[in-house]
């Protein structure tokens, strides 16, 4: 992974986490919550093998959840 591209995740999660701060949740969902009930949203799944980039700029964040 280049500079470039661990760059790119930090801006992405810095929008992330700002535009889940003020996310209002929808009742009868189960959300993950950083430290539990109460905590902040989280993604929980940001890791290498989910993320797609063109060049050094992250293009996608992917996630799939069998079943």
């Amino acid at each position: 992974m280049t500079d470039g591209q661990l760059a790119s995740i930090g801006r992405l999660l810095r929008r992330l986490r700002a535009a889940m701060a003020s996310f209002p949740e929808p009742g009868g969902r189960a959300w993950r919550r950083r430290g539990g009930a109460g905590g902040e949203l989280a993604h929980g799944d940001v890791a290498w093998w989910n993320l797609v980039f063109r060049g050094d700029e992250l293009a996608r964040v992917v996630s799939a959840r069998p079943g």
